[in-house]
């Protein structure tokens, strides 16, 4: 009995060894890169334009990402790879342009680590970014003033 006990532990043992620290270990590189560059910068504010106004009074999103010709102000979506492999980190850039003089009004940057799924429902783990807010929204809410 007490060699079937040692048996089944080592077995839980091997399975479960360094189950979830490669996970913690891209959290922490996720959050030491956040803190060098992460979150919103805004270098220009100015009144929302009127045109790109929504109902709400929110500034459309959408419009800002896919705009039509001759449109005020643009978004710009920078994906860049930071390790692939698994478990994968990458960094999520979104950039705020007045189109009338090319200027920068500002960035968003958010670092990001995938979903991983093992194909065990317990050992499944969501992903992770930092900063954990809607950055895209947050810059818009500076940078127009909302």
């Amino acid at each position: 009995m007490k060699t079937h006990r040692v048996v089944v532990v080592a077995m839980l043992a091997a399975l479960l060894s360094g189950c979830g620290l490669d996970l913690l270990l891209a959290d922490r590189k996720v959050d030491e890169l956040c803190k060098k560059d992460g979150g919103v910068k805004v270098y220009v504010r100015e009144p929302a334009p009127a045109a790109l106004l929504q109902a709400d009074g929110k500034v459309d999103i959408r419009a800002l990402m896919y705009p039509k010709p001759g449109q005020s102000h643009i978004m710009k979506y920078i994906r860049t790879e930071v390790q692939s492999g698994d478990p994968h980190i990458f960094r999520s850039e979104v950039q705020l342009f007045r189109s009338s003089d090319n200027v920068l009004m500002g960035t968003a940057v958010t670092y990001n680590r995938g979903a991983q799924n093992l194909g065990i429902p317990f050992l499944a783990r969501g992903p992770y970014s930092c900063p954990q807010t809607n950055q895209a929204a947050e810059l818009l809410k500076i940078a127009f003033s909302l």
